[in-house]
């Protein structure tokens, strides 16, 4: 007599009859959800800066009034969220405010890159190759350069004065701010001011640290990742007998001066406007200057007493250190110099040397602001040969060396990123 064996479930079997209830109650749920006309969005991810709320391009553009009293750079997701418990319609909001900025130092289109920018059969200037290798250290929200040129069209081209294609080299790169005042922005008046202005509105960059008249508002209100931001640019290398000139015809304001009772004054004025948080940006320093001289540091002090809440230096050409001072309960960070970001200088290796400053700003529940993950990049300069034409290119000096690099540039580019690091070691900026 034959016994018929009961057939055992295979595992296989016993998953299809898990997995298929679950299959067939989110098919239920999402058939609900498109009936709804709900439909999750999946694109708000933070994409930095933005031209227009609800626009998530990822483009960095300022928008409203470029020289009105308030100029915002907006951000399509304000990160908050809204919650509904129970019939009482009560709603509990969490507000994400961050956002990430990277600063670059001295950017002088001067010498040989000058001159080897220039291509004579077409009779134009094209500068935009020239920091296109840096585009990918300049991911951050807001994108700062030191520049030491006056940007006009109308006048002959020097180390000083550079025709508007400058701009597109900025733009490639993808800078969204450029401090511009330095030793001799007036150099050219009011005429090169308007013109140094206007060239960089037009491709999308907000110029800091220079303005067309006495009347015009220098503070500049940002909307950055949901925090109110002011960002203040001053002056400090201006000789005596150019800042008195420009007094007398009124006009000091034009290159605003170090002074630490004007930025008082309009950080001040800042915070009564509602800015959240306050980076003040400084052109000073004496050239080639290793570490920050005495009346920096005093400077320095009152600034962060009045209220800062980043101080970055640039004009030293040198690279130099970065430290925290105390003002009453609050620690400031001070980057005292970012050094060269581009330079025709090849004589001294320390003046090809400079770096990216990297942070991430928070403003906590309270309102209090904090500087998180404070970082650098070394940077480097570097020249090359191609169809019998010097090539210049600005490019980070702590990675693999490009293709093209000799054995000697690659040696001087290790030599640049040492100088970096040792100006900033022991400082509380890693590398990154």
């Amino acid at each position: 007599m034959k016994y018929h064996e009961r057939r055992k479930i295979s595992v296989g079997t016993k998953v299809m009859l898990v997995i298929a209830p679950l299959v067939l109650i989110g098919s239920v749920l999402l058939l609900n959800l498109l009936s709804s006309g709900y439909w999750p969005d999946f694109s708000r991810t933070h994409t930095g800066i933005v031209s227009q709320k609800g626009n998530s391009t990822g483009e960095n553009r300022e928008t409203g009034a470029v020289d009105g009293n308030r100029t915002t750079i907006t951000d399509s997701d304000t990160g908050t969220n809204t919650a509904e418990h129970g019939k009482s319609g009560m709603t509990e909001t969490r507000k994400v405010r961050h956002f990430t900025l990277t600063a670059a130092g001295t950017a002088v289109m001067e010498g040989d890159i000058r001159k080897n920018c220039y291509f004579e059969d077409v009779r134009i200037y094209d500068f935009s190759d020239v920091m296109s290798l840096l585009k990918t250290e300049l991911r951050s929200d807001v994108n700062i350069l030191f520049i030491e040129n006056i940007i006009m069209d109308d006048e002959k081209v020097t180390d000083i004065i550079v025709p508007s294609s400058l701009t597109a080299m900025l733009k490639t790169a993808g800078f969204n701010m450029a401090a511009c005042g330095f030793s001799r922005a007036w150099d050219q008046g009011q005429k090169g001011i308007a013109a140094t202005r206007t060239n960089l509105q037009q491709q999308g960059i907000t110029p800091l640290g220079i303005y067309e008249s006495e009347e015009q508002n220098m503070i500049r209100i940002m909307d950055c990742g949901g925090i109110p931001t002011a960002f203040l640019q001053y002056t400090d290398t201006i000789q005596s007998g150019a800042r008195n000139k420009m007094i007398k015809q009124n006009e000091g304001r034009s290159v605003p001066a170090a002074d630490p009772e004007e930025i008082r004054a309009d950080i001040e004025e800042a915070r009564k406007q509602g800015a959240k948080a306050v980076i003040v940006l400084l052109n000073w320093g004496k050239k080639g200057g290793k570490q920050p001289e005495k009346n920096q540091r005093n400077l320095a002090q009152q600034i962060a007493d009045a209220g800062a809440d980043l101080i970055i230096g640039s004009g030293s050409r040198y690279p130099q250190t970065a430290e925290y001072l105390s003002a009453g309960d609050r620690q400031v960070m001070c980057v005292w110099s970012l050094g060269t970001t581009l330079s025709g200088e090849r004589k001294n290796t320390d003046w090809l040397s400079g770096y990216l400053f990297h942070a991430e700003l928070i403003l906590d529940e309270n309102d209090s602001l904090h500087i998180q993950t404070p970082a650098y990049t070394p940077i480097y300069t570097w020249k090359s040969k191609l169809s019998g034409k010097l090539v210049f290119r600005c490019l980070p000096a702590n990675r693999l060396p490009p293709d093209g690099m000799d054995s000697d540039q690659e040696s001087t580019m290790g030599k640049v990123a040492e100088v970096t690091r040792k100006a900033l070691q022991g400082s509380p900026l890693q590398e990154r």
